[in-house]
């Protein structure tokens, strides 16, 4: 098949016109399943077996997840499965607590999905951005943070997400085509866990993955565009 054209630079408010719809769809999956008395439905990733050697767990996570790349007819709600599914992936191939996508809303950075794994104090209300947490720092250097230990450093204060207990941090920046900020993916722990470390690369193929997402999700809202215009 042909490959799809990457997009070309587009204004900033279709950027933040596709971050509501992702951020509404979110919001209404969660308030829907709390009006029934239940939890967020959660998409559980296929179980990589126990034995498996490292080397074979991350080849089978990055087959499924990067081998299948979305075509035009992706819908919000199936994107936010697949990215359930890497979280839930991430989470369990680098043996963390925690693992987020997060995005930006405004002044606020707000969970997209977490992984079934998330601490349940960790709530994942709007975190406003100008408070001191990892991801603020990594939206606005638009760079990847590691803290492997934030005990005694300047994350340790006005720091939310330190006082849920996280000291250990790897988050890189989640772009739009357009180079817009989406949000972050991130991976957190209580300890600095060398195994988290060992798996930064992997969590950058993960990033990769979501950005084409991204540009799929662009790329289906502009040919929605024409064909309106072409029926007018």
């Amino acid at each position: 098949s042909r490959q799809a054209a990457r997009p070309q630079r587009r204004p900033q408010a279709e950027d933040d016109r596709q971050q509501d719809r992702v951020g509404q769809e979110a919001a209404g999956q969660r308030g829907a399943a709390q009006g029934r008395g239940q939890e967020p439905r959660r998409v559980h990733s296929d179980a990589v077996p126990l034995g498996a050697s490292l080397h074979a767990r991350l080849a089978c996570f990055i087959f499924r997840f990067l081998r299948r790349p979305l075509d035009l007819s992706i819908e919000t709600a199936l994107l936010l499965e697949r990215w359930q599914g890497i979280v839930n992936s991430m989470a369990q191939v680098a043996e963390v607590p925690c693992v987020l996508i997060n995005r930006l809303d405004k002044n606020e950075i707000c969970q997209a999905v977490g992984s079934v794994s998330v601490p349940t104090f960790y709530c994942g209300e709007p975190v406003p951005l100008a408070l001191n947490t990892y991801c603020s720092q990594v939206i606005s250097s638009n760079q990847p943070l590691l803290v492997e230990n934030a005990i005694g450093t300047r994350y340790e204060n006005n720091n939310p997400t330190f006082a849920a207990g996280f000291s250990y941090y790897y988050g890189l920046p989640l772009l739009w085509p357009s180079g817009k900020t989406f949000g972050t993916l991130c991976m957190l722990d209580f300890s600095s866990p060398d195994r988290a470390s060992q798996h930064c690369s992997l969590l950058t193929l993960f990033k990769q993955a979501i950005e084409y997402d991204l540009q799929m999700l662009q790329q289906q809202q502009d040919l929605l565009k024409r064909e309106q215009q072409a029926d007018k």
